[in-house]
């Protein structure tokens, strides 16, 4: 199972010039498992994935990590998280 794990805050410029494309990466791509984590609400997951800048987008498959990416990103980018 892939899953794209979003790491973003409400203030973060950046992650919010990311939205429209994610909005349109997920819509468009069924088989991600898309998750979006808030770090000013949800400290956990961030600590637990070492998570030190927002956007940042990690891929899992299966549960494990194959990659990640911090800051802004094409689709194309994010896509190839999983290759």
């Amino acid at each position: 199972m892939k899953q794209l794990l979003h790491f973003t805050a409400s203030w973060c410029q950046p992650c919010k010039q990311m939205e429209p494309l994610i909005a349109k990466l997920v819509s468009e791509n069924l088989n991600i498992n898309y998750e979006k984590i808030d770090v000013s609400d949800e400290f956990d997951p961030a600590t637990e994935y070492g998570v030190k800048g927002v956007p940042t987008f990690i891929a899992l498959i299966d549960g494990k990590e194959v990659s990640r990416h911090t800051g802004i990103a094409t689709e194309e980018k994010l896509l190839n998280l999983f290759n």
